[in-house]
């Protein structure tokens, strides 16, 4: 690192981003002399960026460079870290029999317990139509596994480095008798007996190379700058303590960003929780274990519960015991064009996007 070799003048501390940079920073830790704040150590990363935008990410690049539907299809997810959990639970959500490669035997048991087959390597590679590579390790997959790759099978790589899958091994394969692109972001390699493989995006990462990268979610996107931000924001103060370490993004700042995400979507549950005790049910409401007791009344002898089925023969003028007349609601024109309006403009949004292409 630059700075150990000339230190900057006034450096308070820093974030670092990613798993392969926390890598590098901790044997590094005690010659820093400044806190580091490791965002990818925060859950909220972990979950939000990692797990969730990465699995949704690597399958809409599959889909998008290979236009192959996953239904049905064997996919082999070569590690189980947070990345690996995402891609893994999309490619099942997208109808694909997905199996998972991990070394770890803990790791392993957690995807069994999650439901994916966790097979050995080889007949990972033998029975695969999909290997997708998630380690953040260097040759996960080399050119003595040119012998087990089915026939037609696709390889790609959402790991940090470019080099879990060996490009430049499989190339210079003997097996290999042929080499060409077959299309945007697809390269064919042709085997002495006939078999056949594609390699996507160059064993770079499949959801940030290749035709139209998009990437990770704006969302997760957005939530990871909060935390940098944030952290940043907690050096510059001071409000970390002394010494000097790479640590964890501290637990106040990720209640903050979550808080101020759940706020900016409306979904914080403050407002409806106000004022009450942990654990407390709302007004109106029935506790748990209490079926068959009555519900709560208001003044006046109105229920506030849920009305049970009755509800559905009050229509027009019908007055239930010890309630008002429901009368049916039916929304007017304008409410009732509102989907159409909406579809409208998505569409009008999507053309405006590939037109500026």
């Amino acid at each position: 690192m630059r700075y150990l070799a000339g230190p900057y003048p006034g450096l308070l501390g820093g974030t670092e981003e990613t798993t392969s940079g926390r890598m590098r920073l901790r044997p590094l830790a005690a010659r820093l002399g400044v806190p580091v704040l490791v965002i990818n150590d925060s859950p909220i990363k972990q979950f939000a960026e990692n797990r969730h935008a990465v699995g949704q990410s690597v399958l809409e690049s599959y889909l998008r460079i290979t236009n192959r539907m996953t239904n049905g299809r064997q996919v082999a997810v070569f590690g189980y870290g947070a990345c690996g959990k995402g891609v893994a639970a999309n490619f099942r959500n997208a109808c694909a029999s997905v199996a998972v490669v991990e070394i770890d035997p803990v790791t392993r048991l957690e995807a069994s317990l999650d439901g994916f087959a966790v097979p050995g390597r080889e007949e990972a590679l033998r029975t695969a139509d999909v290997v997708i590579t998630v380690t953040g390790a260097e040759a996960v997959i080399t050119g003595e596994d040119l012998g087990l790759l089915k026939d037609g099978a696709v390889l790609l790589n959402a790991g940090h480095f470019p080099r879990e899958i060996a490009v430049d091994e499989l190339a210079s394969a003997p097996a290999v008798v042929q080499r060409h692109e077959a299309a945007d972001g697809i390269e064919t390699f042709r085997l002495d007996d006939g078999r056949s493989f594609h390699l996507l995006t160059r064993g770079h990462m499949a959801n940030l190379a290749g035709p139209r990268p998009l990437g990770n979610s704006i969302e997760s996107m957005d939530l990871g700058f909060a935390l940098q931000a944030r952290c940043l924001e907690a050096v510059a103060a001071g409000s970390l303590g002394g010494g000097h370490a790479v640590v964890p993004v501290p637990k106040f700042i990720d209640e903050l960003v979550a808080t101020s995400f759940l706020d900016l979507c409306g979904r914080s549950g403050t407002t409806a929780s106000a004022g009450m005790a942990p654990g407390s049910t709302a007004p109106g409401s029935t506790a748990p274990g209490a079926r068959g007791q009555r519900p709560a009344r208001r003044r006046r002898g109105r229920p506030t519960g849920p009305v049970d089925s009755r509800t559905t023969r009050a229509l027009g003028s019908t007055t239930l015991r010890g309630t008002r007349p429901v009368r049916m609601y039916v929304p007017s024109r304008a409410a009732a064009s509102v989907p159409s309006r909406v579809a409208n403009r998505f569409t009008v949004l999507r053309a405006g996007a590939v037109s500026s292409e």
